[in-house]
């Protein structure tokens, strides 16, 4: 919510490999949102993140990779 994250950020930090794409299907579909933003945080920032936390153009740009 407070972080805020630019549109480079998003194409380079936040983009959803194919292995990452992959590795989310397998996954019941609620969780694989949720997932996918713990993974990129964690890649991005080296922690695990609370859900008020995440930045919503990122959360917003993961659910339009998924098809969520």
């Amino acid at each position: 919510m407070g972080l805020r994250v630019s549109l480079e950020a998003l194409t380079g930090e936040w983009s959803l490999s194919f292995a990452d794409i992959d590795f989310l299907n397998v996954k019941a579909a609620g969780s694989r949102l949720g997932l996918a933003v713990q993974l990129k945080f964690f890649a991005a920032y080296g922690y695990f993140c609370a859900a008020a936390e995440a930045p919503d153009e990122a959360v917003s740009y993961l659910a339009e990779q998924l098809g969520v």
